[in-house]
Order: structure tokens, then sequence, then C-alpha cells
């Protein structure tokens, strides 16, 4: 595949409403829906098998997601979430249709639309101490039969624990830490050629798994005055 030059900035748009209610002292109830990010066509300036100039367009969105969570609050030191999500992969441009065009070239990435949901626990060691834990689980967004398409892409984590902690230094200032852990994903599925199709016996298998560690510190600086 020749190489894509030249290309540029190029704009989108989308919208988001959400709703925050206020239930009483100790529950809290949000809900939030944004719609696909358009974006104009991609443009890259590229050559064609004789070198000739050619300018090519890749149509690329980004999808509808949809919101609800609530907090649970029973003390000044405890704090519960729960958050769920769903993301509309497969009626989005480059994400829903995997195939090639007449030049051997993937069209898409062939996901599907999944659900995930998170949950954080949060405790109020001391007044300087904070503790914090999470998981989030969502679902894989790749058939197994769309696995080839996806050898640079394979966004197929399922289970995400992290840990963190916030320490006051100051009443201003606080250090921050968090580790994240996405345990391993798998998908495998068959090479697929243009014009052929799966080919016979043939397997790519992705396996993924991440970890991050994160650390930093903020402050606030105000102005008192006292009258």
């Amino acid at each position: 595949y020749p190489h894509g030059l030249g290309s540029r900035y190029h704009y989108g748009g989308a919208f988001q409403l959400g709703t925050y209610y206020i239930v009483n002292d100790c529950w809290r109830v949000g809900a939030s829906i944004k719609s696909p990010t358009w974006f104009e066509d991609f443009r890259f300036h590229t050559e064609d098998e004789n070198g000739s100039p050619r300018l090519e367009k890749l149509d690329v969105d980004l999808p509808m997601v949809v919101s609800l969570g609530f907090s649970y609050t029973p003390n000044d030191r405890w704090l519960w979430a729960v958050d769920g999500r769903y993301f509309d992969y497969k009626n989005t441009n480059g994400f829903g249709s995997a195939g090639f065009n007449q030049w051997g070239a993937g069209t898409g990435l062939g996901w599907d639309s999944i659900f995930s949901i998170s949950t954080g626990l949060q405790y109020q060691a001391s007044n300087r101490l904070v503790l914090r834990m999470g998981y989030t689980y969502q679902e894989n967004p790749i058939p197994d039969a769309n696995a080839f398409y996806n050898v640079a892409s394979p966004l197929i984590i399922g289970h995400i624990g992290s840990v963190g902690a916030s320490w006051y230094w100051r009443p201003n200032v606080m250090f921050n830490v968090a580790y994240l852990r996405g345990f391993e994903g798998e998908v495998s599925g068959p090479i697929i050629l243009p014009n052929v199709g799966p080919v016979p016996g043939s397997n790519v298998t992705s396996n993924v798994s991440a970890d991050a560690l994160g650390a930093g510190v903020s402050a606030v600086l105000a102005d008192q005055h006292a009258e």
C-alpha cells in the first residue's frame, strides 16, 4: 500500500445532552446522550501503482454514547458509584462494516455495538488520605470473524481493575496516584484476502493486556481576604 501524505486538520461536530438529579442527601442520578461525532472525509495525497498522484478519502466518525449512572453516599466517609454505557459502533462509519474496496484497501473494522458497566468505591480514611478502587467490564466489540481487520486495533480488554489514593499535604495541595490493570483479552479468526475471502486453515490471534500507573499533584491557588 502507498503512503498517505499531505493531510490536514479536518472538522467535525456533535452534540450532547445530559441531566443530573439529586434524589436526597444520599442518592444522585445522572444520564446523558452523546450524538455521533460526524467528520468530513479525511483526505490523503497518495499515488497509484504507476506512481501517478491520487487523492484518497477515509470516512470515519465516532459513535453515539448513551450513559446512565448513580452514586450513593451513606455518610461523609463512603462514596459508591455505578455507571453504564452503550457504544453504538455498529452503526458508525468506519467501525460498523468490514471488507475491502476495489483496490484491496480495508473499508472498516466490523465492530459490534457494546455495553459497559463501571463501579467505583471511595473511602475517606482520614482528613488527609482518600482511598479508591474501581472495576469496569465491557463487551468485546470485535467478532472472531473480523479479527483479521483489527490486528492494529484490538480493543478486546473486557475486565479492568484499578486502585488509587489521594493525600492532602496541605489543605490546598493534593498528591494523587493510581494504578490500572487491563486483564488479557483475546480474539481469533481467519486471514481474509480481497476478492478471495477467508483462507481455509489460516488463523490470526490477538492477545492484549495493559498496565498503567499515574501520579500527579494538584493545587488550588486563591487569594483570601478577611474583613
